[in-house]
């Protein structure tokens, strides 16, 4: 979503749709019927796979960020730096909790990732380490490192968690609070995801470096997996392949996504939007001008 427009692509980089609807709206959710914007002080819009509005959805105002449990069709929101809460698609509240921190805005921003059933959702918190929120029971817990959270993920499932931090270090813990793999970048990773099981990570550097990067149990080998990738050229064992871009401007300058099983990777940065096969392989590049650009 850029200018105010919601465009809309295939996998095959046709455009679906390309609609605008205003200035106000900030981002947008994708749900199994279909596309919800999100603004500020706007509130929540419902839009069909075609582009079509189907009517505001009436939840608690103002909405600062809001994440899709995409399997249960709910939101998290949060509201402002302390109060959030989770909703259904109609609006109507499931529950409404107060942070135990405020929640950061501005400077070192907040990173947010919510699992398909909710079962998890975390909400970074600098020096705190992290929040995890079970949607479902309304529990929560704390998940603090030696090294302050800037970034973090959680797999489609729940269950395994990426955190990084303003050093460089990547750390894979699991739901029970254990952190058993640590991998140390060139530069803060700026964005990072996981996929359905946690087994693949898509990682974006500051310094310009987006990977893709594998984590095992120890029941298969990596060297045969990178054999069988014809990639036997990348130094570290566990990185399936690296893109190098152009430095990002700012902290939140663009973005990754990664489909639920791994195989389809889409980057944003400023107005350029990349999708990436398994192996590294651009599928298609777009670019779009807002009638502001010259």
């Amino acid at each position: 979503m850029k200018g105010g427009r919601l465009v809309c692509y295939n996998f095959s980089g046709e455009v679906h749709f390309d609609k605008p609807f205003g200035y106000k709206f900030l981002s947008f959710e994708v749900l199994p019927n279909g596309f919800y914007l999100w603004g500020w002080n706007t509130g929540v819009m419902h839009i069909d796979s075609r582009g079509n509005e189907k009517g505001r959805v009436r939840t608690l105002r103002p909405v600062c960020e809001l994440r899709s449990i995409n399997k249960k069709k709910q939101f998290f929101v949060i509201h402002d730096s302390m109060n959030l809460g989770l909703y259904r698609l109609d609006g109507s509240e499931v529950w409404r909790a107060r942070h135990p921190v405020p929640i950061d805005f501005s400077g070192r921003c907040a990173d947010i990732d919510a699992s398909d059933y909710g079962r998890a959702v975390v909400i970074t918190a600098f020096e705190k380490g992290a929040y995890i929120y079970n949607a479902q029971n309304c529990s929560l817990q704390n998940l603090e490192l030696d090294s302050p959270i800037t970034r973090a993920a959680v797999s489609r499932n729940g269950k395994i968690f990426l955190l990084g931090d303003p050093f460089g270090v990547l750390y894979l813990a699991s739901e029970d609070n254990e952190v058993f793999l640590e991998k140390h970048l060139n530069n803060e990773a700026l964005y990072c995801r996981l996929d359905q099981e946690g087994q693949r990570a898509l990682v974006f550097e500051k310094g310009g470096m987006l990977s893709s990067i594998a984590f095992y149990d120890g029941k298969e080998e990596r060297s045969d997996f990178l054999e069988l990738k014809n990639v036997s050229g990348v130094l570290d064992k566990n990185e399936i392949w690296k893109k190098s871009y152009y430095k990002p401007k700012g902290p939140l300058a663009g973005n990754i996504a990664l489909s639920g099983d791994g195989d389809r990777m889409l980057f944003y940065e400023g107005k350029s939007y990349f999708l990436y096969d398994f192996d590294g392989n651009l599928i298609w590049r777009r670019s779009f001008m807002t009638r502001f650009d010259k």
